[in-house]
C-alpha cells in the first residue's frame, strides 16, 4: 500500500515537474519572439520568464530532489 501510495507521489510530483518546464520554456520562447524595439513588452515578458517561471521550477524540484535522496 505505501509503496503503491509513494509511486502515486512521485508521478504527481513528476506532472508537476514537466508542466513548471514547459511553462518556463513557453515564457522564453515569448520572450526571444518580441521585438526588441517594444521595451515594455519585452520588460514584461523577460520578468515573467526570469521571476516567475524559473522560480516555480526551481522550488518544484528542490522537494523532488530530496524525495530521491532519502
Amino acid at each position: 500500500y505505501y509503496q503503491a501510495q509513494a509511486q502515486q507521489l512521485d508521478q504527481q510530483w513528476q506532472r508537476r515537474l514537466e508542466r513548471a518546464g514547459y511553462e518556463a520554456e513557453l515564457a522564453r520562447r515569448r520572450y526571444m519572439a518580441v521585438d526588441p524595439d517594444n521595451g515594455l513588452v519585452s520588460r514584461s515578458l523577460e520578468k515573467d520568464w526570469n521571476v516567475t517561471r524559473v522560480r516555480r521550477l526551481t522550488r518544484r524540484q528542490t522537494p523532488a530532489t530530496e524525495r530521491h535522496r532519502a
